[in-house]
């Protein structure tokens, strides 16, 4: 029950996105590179580690944050605009579904087409966190809801009939979401239903309750999280195991607050994308070659920019 108070005057809190009490470093919100810089006059910034996981998994936190979004208020404050070569092919919510509207459970899923040829090459579902104080951390997080875990695994094998993928059509499927859509991400890549469909799953400061039978360690699972995300305090190391060593980005710290806004998805988001920005410039990608930095550029974070 303390768990779940903690929890509920959190989420309270988060409800208001400009936090007085989040201090925030200088230049991560604004579209100047500047971690290059900081290397130049400090050294190494990332283990190796940390930028391969960034730069393979920096679209996924991108879709995962955009998944988040309202499709009303496409240039609101703290939004991701899609990739030229991504595609939403689908979009769940309470607005557009009766079963979801009675389960809280949302998604949305993407196309990553290949740049040279145009051609579908991926399939990323990005689940929906914990956005709603009822269904989604009462009734489901910290309660005894399992409908959306059930919903998630409908909503893989229909996406999977949407996308046409057969032996003919092959496409990688990845699963992401942060909070409670990282929990669901890794419920569907563990579940025996589902489990066979799924390639890769990508967790951003997921919620520990996954509802899977076993926690062997899984070579499609990968972790990113924040420094000082909240749901870190209630982690175990069973959890932690699921995840290969190398495949881990667990002390994103660019951006310095306190729990609850580290939890915010574009907190780790805005991370990753210049873990993976700094990586790409290293190996010599120009700034219009560079995927991760565009996704900066078009990002609508100006205002905070400007008031740091």
């Amino acid at each position: 029950m303390n768990k779940l108070i903690f929890l509920i005057c959190g989420v309270l809190i988060t409800m208001s996105p400009t936090l007085s009490f989040a201090k925030v470093s200088k230049k991560v919100w604004c579209k100047d590179r500047y971690l290059n810089q900081v290397e130049q006059k400090y050294g190494t910034i990332y283990t190796p580690t940390e930028e391969i996981v960034a730069e393979k998994g920096y679209i996924y936190s991108t879709l995962g944050a955009i998944a988040l979004q309202k499709d009303n208020k496409p240039n609101a404050d703290y939004t991701f605009v899609l990739p030229n070569n991504v595609e939403q092919i689908d979009h769940i919510s309470a607005e557009n579904s009766e079963p979801a509207k009675k389960s809280g459970f949302e998604a949305r899923t993407f196309i990553i087409k290949d740049e040279i040829s145009k051609r579908p090459k991926e399939l990323v579902i990005a689940f929906t966190g914990s956005n709603q104080l009822i269904k989604d951390w009462i009734m489901t997080d910290f309660g005894w809801s399992e409908k959306q875990y059930e919903d998630a695994k409908n909503y893989v094998k229909a996406m999977r009939l949407k996308a046409n993928i057969d032996t003919t059509n092959p496409l990688k499927v990845v699963v992401t979401g942060y909070s409670l859509g990282g929990a669901l991400a890794g419920h569907v890549t563990k579940d025996p239903e589902t489990t066979h469909y799924i390639h890769e799953a990508w967790l951003f400061n997921p919620s520990f309750r996954l509802k899977i039978a076993n926690y062997d360690r899984d070579p499609r699972f990968w972790l990113g999280t924040t420094r000082k995300d909240m749901l870190k305090l209630f982690s175990s190391k069973k959890f932690l195991d699921i995840f290969p060593d190398n495949q881990r980005f667990t002390d994103a710290f660019l951006i310095s607050s306190g729990r609850v806004y580290a939890h915010f998805r574009w907190t780790f988001t805005r991370n990753m994308l210049w873990a993976a920005d700094l990586k790409f410039f290293k190996d010599g990608y120009s700034d219009d070659k560079n995927p991760a930095f565009q996704i900066i550029q078009k990002a609508n974070f100006d205002k905070k920019c400007k008031t740091r």
